[in-house]
């Protein structure tokens, strides 16, 4: 239900709980700053309390209203809408960030849905600077440029999407929303051949810019990972969500997301892993692998690290990527790994 540009200037004047409640004299000489069509006083205080009759029969429960003998006092509630209330710098700032880095975790029809936020968002941005005491024109070019001044990086190379089918995708999100079964048809990369399944969709993972379906197959007793990008065919059919046995999403992310070359159940188990760090690679005693991280600092200016971590082929991958800078000490099979790796690099090379 649509609301007057009026009342939406109202409501943006009428602060939050549990912020103290505005009269309508306040609120009457707050819009008389922001209109140039200038009325009475006591005319803009009749049109405010209509108003908010209107928008408290619109939106029940949205305002609290005090009465006195001299004047109302007016204060959203903090259930109101969103939209009814003046968004705070902290809602401008997440809105705003999410319209520029919206996740694929996040469907399509979903982004659009929150349109509406976005736009308000800006518009808040603009009221926020205007407020402060910025004029029209300044307070419009900080509400346009704020957003040119956050940017998120990859960890590693900015690597681009793979493409996801949109049906595909409304189909996974909408099986995960309502827990119902799937049928896929999907490309197996280890037989490159299709492949057709009927499964349990269980959760959605991001890593990078690659998000995968963790599903339980028919038949199967361990979850499996399906990137988005390599299903071909989605569908719901009927049958009965299954699980596996103690299915916990954060205990099955701790054994990494990529493909095992060590033995399977390996992986999600905690080691202490020791590795010797160059002297110029001291950020790594600040950006820690894990909390239970310390280290000791060597002659020379390098440092041995010890933390406790799970293995997964993620942390192997990152170790290989620092080449000469890091080296491992612990654990043996790792370090055998390492080295097994580094000769078949060589090897490319020679």
């Amino acid at each position: 239900m649509g609301i007057s540009k009026f009342q939406l200037q109202l409501l943006r004047k009428i602060p939050k709980e549990p912020l103290a409640p505005v009269s309508t004299n306040e609120l009457a000489d707050a819009l008389n700053s922001v209109n140039l069509k200038k009325v009475s006083r006591e005319s803009l205080r009749k049109r405010i309390i209509n108003n908010i009759n209107q928008l408290e029969n619109l939106f029940p429960d949205s305002l609290q209203i005090y009465k006195t003998e001299k004047d109302h006092k007016y204060r959203l509630s903090s259930k109101a809408p969103l939209l009814l209330t003046p968004m705070s710098q902290e809602e401008v700032i997440a809105f705003g960030i999410l319209s520029q880095y919206g996740t694929e975790l996040i469907p399509d029809r979903t982004f659009e849905a929150l349109s509406p936020y976005f736009q308000e968002a800006q518009e808040a941005a603009y009221q926020l600077a205007r407020d402060a005491g910025y004029g029209v024109k300044a307070s419009k070019t900080l509400a346009g440029n704020w957003l040119q001044k956050i940017a998120v990086v990859p960890a590693v190379l900015p690597f681009t999407a793979p493409s996801v089918n949109p049906e595909i995708k409304r189909t996974v999100h909408k099986a995960l929303f309502y827990e119902e079964m799937l049928k896929l048809k999907f490309h197996n990369v280890q037989t490159a051949k299709s492949e057709s399944c009927v499964a349990s969709p269980l959760a959605l993972v991001q890593q990078g810019v690659r998000t995968y379906l963790i599903v339980k197959k028919q038949g199967v007793k361990k979850p499996e990972r399906i990137l988005m990008a390599r299903i071909q065919e989605a569908s719901i059919t009927s049958g009965h969500l299954e699980y596996p046995v103690n299915w916990n999403l954060s205990d099955f992310l701790t054994q990494g997301i990529s493909h095992a070359v060590f033995p399977s159940d390996l992986y999600g188990q905690i080691y202490e892993f020791k590795l010797w760090v160059e002297p110029s690679t001291q950020w790594l005693k600040e950006t820690k692998l894990s909390e239970c991280q310390t280290h000791i600092d060597n002659a020379d200016g390098s440092y041995t690290l010890i933390a406790s971590l799970a293995l997964t082929e993620e942390l192997v991958r990152w170790i290989q990527s620092m080449s000469c800078h890091v080296k491992v000490l612990e654990p043996k099979f790792v370090v055998k790994r390492v080295k097994e790796d580094l000769k078949a690099t060589l090897g490319l090379y020679s």
